[in-house]
């Protein structure tokens, strides 16, 4: 039997980062704290903080989490997800731990670059994100300050109607309480005007009542005036001579 040549030596040598991530990810028993993702090109870290506190130190002597992302960053990981710790790698795949060897660490300044505009790109998302929501939130609070405008115009109108009903309501009082004033200050001539007035209008209502009589009692003094205004009984006595009388003495004129 022909021994085979460790793998180490036939080819490129896999990091030991890339296997021991390799394997955890792969271990079923920790698919609570990180497994593959179901398309099996990715994988998720579902727990961080157990996953720095237990497997980190036993198997990267380490329990940094940063440091950890860091490192996948530095071997071209790629975060994909905002929302989770879910990152891919074009030759990390479940089943295909051969391709490990096709991954390479970049070098400090293309692991920085990588890294920062990773952080740059997470940045923006965060930022656009929140504008939208600042934006969101000042499109409400106009609508809301529409509203209460509104609802203040309602309410002043309702004050001013209101106000000017109590006003009447309190002239009303005072000229009521200026009457009952009168009438405890001087009752006997108080009394008495208001005999006068009931009278008055009780007179108006007797004279609308006997139109007749009165027609006829002025009709009386008038035959009366009449009469008295009539011509002597010397006046109205015939002229003496007749018209010849009249007419001698026109002609010795």
């Amino acid at each position: 039997m022909v021994p085979k040549p460790l793998d180490c030596l036939q080819g490129t040598q896999i990091p030991a980062f890339l296997s021991k991530t390799f394997d955890l990810v792969n271990d079923t028993t920790l698919d609570p704290i990180v497994s593959w993702h179901r398309s099996g090109q990715s994988f998720v870290i579902w727990d961080p903080v157990t996953f720095a506190r237990m497997l980190l130190p036993k198997n990267f002597k380490h329990n940094n989490f940063s440091s950890f992302v860091r490192q996948l960053n530095s071997y071209g990981f790629r975060k994909i997800d905002p929302d989770k710790w879910e990152f891919a790698n074009e030759s990390f795949l479940r089943g295909h731990k051969h391709l490990l060897k096709n991954i390479q660490r970049r070098r400090s300044n293309q692991s920085m670059s990588s890294s920062s505009s990773l952080l740059a790109n997470e940045e923006f998302n965060n930022l656009e994100a929140e504008i939208q929501r600042l934006h969101k939130e000042k499109t409400e609070m106009m609508q809301q300050v529409v509203e209460l405008k509104n609802e203040n115009c309602v309410t002043h109108q309702y004050m001013e109607s209101i106000n000017k009903k109590l006003k009447a309501a309190e002239n009303k009082q005072k000229q009521m309480l200026l009457f009952m004033a009168k009438m405890f200050k001087n009752p006997t001539e108080q009394h008495e005007q208001m005999l006068r007035i009931s009278s008055a209008r009780t007179a108006r209502k007797f004279g609308k009542h006997q139109p007749h009589e009165e027609g006829d009692s002025r009709g009386k003094n008038v035959l009366e005036t009449d009469q008295s205004e009539a011509a002597p009984d010397h006046l109205l006595e015939p002229l003496s001579g007749g018209i010849d009388g009249i007419t001698a003495k026109q002609e010795d004129i």
